[in-house]
């Protein structure tokens, strides 16, 4: 009898195909990149077919390495089982020292931690890469407003092309740099809209996203305050004074919510001791 050669496994496969999936989809958004409107006259169903067509782009390469069974980086795991914990007890610096990262970055890989066994890992690695997508998404928002639709395309295709082909473990694993970086994009982008179209709600997102910068990254926090300033600067010079002090008010609401949380359930100490001692340690 003839032997039967054996059946290719799909995940012999997987990354040949994942990768031509992803040339495909890659070669499809430069095309469309230059494109003044590639769905005709509906410029919101274009606009959010192509981030949908970037995040195919980015899933695609990066797929093998979201599958591996095991960790890619040691704060990947370390960041895994710190969600983990906040399942059961979702009260941060009682169960959790997260060292130099802040509580944010724990509470936004909620989700992974109720997927069994190694798959937590998928989805901690899709987790990072939804974060890198909004980011891009952020930027290329941001660049529309001051540029145009276009110019925004072509210039986030050189960083989704990055993110998407390295294999290094440092960009692939979900970091603690992911959580600050979104938000301190997203404060840019409401902050240019508020210099475009001046409004009390662009001011609520932006001090919000700012003030919240350091509960995920205290490193980040003077980038945060940078920004902060332009945008009390901003409002001083364009007569809109009384803003400021809305700003300076929305901004505290997360410090008060955190200072309030550890204070009522006796951790005023584990905050302040490990968080931000170890962080001016870890900058010196």
């Amino acid at each position: 009898m003839w032997a039967s050669s054996p059946t290719p496994s799909i995940f012999a496969t997987l990354p040949a195909t994942s990768a031509l999936v992803g040339w495909a989809l890659l070669l499809l958004a430069v095309v469309w990149s230059v494109r003044t409107n590639p769905l005709g006259k509906n410029d919101a169903a274009s606009r959010w077919a192509w981030w949908v067509l970037l995040a195919g782009v980015l899933v695609a390469f990066r797929w093998p390495l979201i599958l591996l069974p095991h960790e890619l980086y040691p704060d990947e795991s370390q960041l895994l089982a710190g969600a983990l914990t906040l399942r059961h007890d979702p009260v941060f610096w009682r169960s959790v020292d997260g060292g130099t990262a802040g509580p944010l970055d724990y509470y936004a890989l909620l989700p992974a931690a109720f997927f069994p066994g190694t798959a937590g890992y998928a989805a901690t690695r899709l987790t990072a890469a939804l974060l890198i997508w909004a980011m891009l998404v952020a930027a290329g928002e941001t660049l529309a407003l001051v540029a145009s639709r276009t110019v925004a395309r072509v210039a986030v295709l050189p960083a989704l092309a990055f993110a998407a082909l390295t294999t290094s473990p440092e960009f692939v694993h979900y970091s603690t740099e992911l959580v600050p970086g979104l938000l301190l994009a997203l404060a840019v982008l409401v902050i240019v809209r508020q210099s475009i179209q001046p409004s009390r709600g662009n001011l609520w997102i932006a001090a919000l996203l700012l003030g919240a910068t350091p509960f995920a990254k205290l490193q980040a926090a003077p980038i945060a305050a940078a920004l902060g300033l332009l945008l009390v600067i901003h409002e001083m010079a364009s007569g809109r004074s009384k803003n400021v002090w809305l700003l300076l008010g929305v901004a505290l609401l997360p410090t008060l919510l955190f200072t309030t949380l550890v204070t009522v359930t006796g951790q005023a100490e584990q905050m302040f001791i490990p968080y931000f001692l170890q962080n001016t340690q870890y900058a010196q």
